[in-house]
């Protein structure tokens, strides 16, 4: 069957197309309704933005529980995923213990007789601080390409704007955009728990390594009882069904009895924390781009050619921070949000919300300015141009705390 399937993504792009669609449709045969393409529609961003599509993550190490080492391809791994998630996870490993201790399923299946994690949460801010090397890597070629010359931290933030211009859907440069890309993978939820370590590529070692286990529709009907939903594309990867019974059951324990509280007590919005460090992003980047000397010429009417040095402008944080004001770069956050996002804001309907944000951060703070603008941006409500409309949101946000 590997001359059906794709084994890699080294393949034309129609080739690709049909392999994987047979590939779903081979799964989808088996299909109950918790197997779940997490790449399609509002599942792909599952466990990374709230009721209200803003980007969210866990709010620190303390909602994470190690997974017992016994199940562990590593036993001293720190493994870890959301608290009420490994228990769960612990259960439902302990019933295939038994299941293979009594000969219900077989027992010598590589990764489904003895359950062992290969992979669980992934930290976001680790992820993104390794997304942004290269991407501030990238950004130093298209400098240098362009021959834009870093001289002062105003004219290299004009130069950054002109060039994300057409790349910033793809290639995001803020957290808040990268928790809601394909560069930030679901185990940055804490949701998730993979069993294997198979290409996540190639659909033929999926099938015949996994999928077609003796095991596998005991492995199916396991995690549907025990709340987790499994994904297509990677059937080794289990995600929890937060809205699930037993989901709902085990998060008592930890006051988490419904999503609601999950997404309430556990998380945060991404865009409080980042836009605190955006500055130091900015500044980040600026330092890598930037040469202590600039070496210009030019060609006098004699034709004499004449050097310049030139040294470009150095920053500390504290003095950049000094320099310019929280609007600046409260500005420059949501004209780079604005290029991240696939929306329908004319150019004037931008600069009028953004003008709006501003004015509402000098009244409200920008904690509130951030949240109305992502708000917006995220489509939670049809923006009608006007700072009154802003206005009458506050109350609601007043409502909830600093969470989706």
């Amino acid at each position: 069957m590997s001359d059906l399937l794709a084994e890699n993504n080294n393949e034309s792009t129609t080739e690709l197309f049909y392999k994987r669609t047979l590939y779903r449709t081979i799964l989808k045969n088996k299909k109950p309704r918790h197997i779940v393409d997490f790449n399609i529609g509002e599942k792909f961003l599952f466990g990374r933005v709230g009721r209200k599509y803003i980007p969210i993550q866990i709010k620190g190490n303390g909602f994470l529980k190690k997974i017992a080492p016994k199940y562990l391809l590593e036993p001293s791994a720190d493994m870890r995923a959301m608290n009420f998630v490994v228990d769960v996870f612990n259960d439902f490993a302990k019933q295939f213990e038994k299941c293979v201790a009594i000969g219900q399923i077989s027992g010598d299946d590589p990764f489904l007789s003895k359950i062992k994690v290969h992979k669980a949460y992934l930290d976001p801010n680790f992820r993104y601080d390794a997304y942004l090397d290269v991407f501030t890597n990238a950004l130093a070629s298209q400098f240098e390409k362009r021959k834009i010359d870093v001289m002062n931290f105003e004219g290299f933030v004009e130069s950054l704007l002109n060039i994300i211009q057409n790349g910033a859907l793809t290639f995001p440069l803020t957290k808040t955009a990268y928790i809601k890309s394909r560069w930030c993978p679901i185990n940055c939820s804490g949701f998730a728990i993979e069993i294997a370590d198979l290409s996540y590529e190639n659909d033929d070692e999926k099938i015949k390594d996994f999928i077609n286990s003796r095991n596998f529709n005991f492995y199916v009907n396991a995690c549907n009882s025990y709340g987790f939903m499994i994904d297509l594309n990677a059937p080794w990867r289990m995600v929890a069904d937060i809205d699930s019974e037993i989901m709902r059951e085990y998060g008592k324990a930890y006051g988490v009895g419904t999503p609601d509280l999950v997404l309430l007590n556990q998380f945060n919005y991404v865009h409080f924390d980042y836009f605190r460090t955006f500055p130091q992003t900015l500044l980040r980047i600026y330092n890598r781009l930037r040469r202590q000397v600039i070496i210009q010429t030019t060609t006098c009417r004699d034709d004499t050619i004449h050097t310049h040095y030139l040294e470009s402008d150095s920053y500390e944080l504290s003095e950049l921070e000094k320099k310019f004001p929280t609007s600046y770069f409260l500005k420059k956050y949501f004209q780079i949000r604005f290029l991240e996002e696939e929306s329908h804001f004319s150019e004037q309907e931008q600069k009028r919300l953004i003008q709006e944000c501003l004015q509402a951060q000098e009244g409200l703070g920008t904690p509130s300015a951030l949240t109305i603008f992502e708000q917006i941006l995220n489509k939670t409500f049809d923006y009608h141009g006007s700072l009154s409309y802003i206005n009458k949101q506050i109350k609601a946000l007043a409502d909830e705390s600093e969470t989706s």
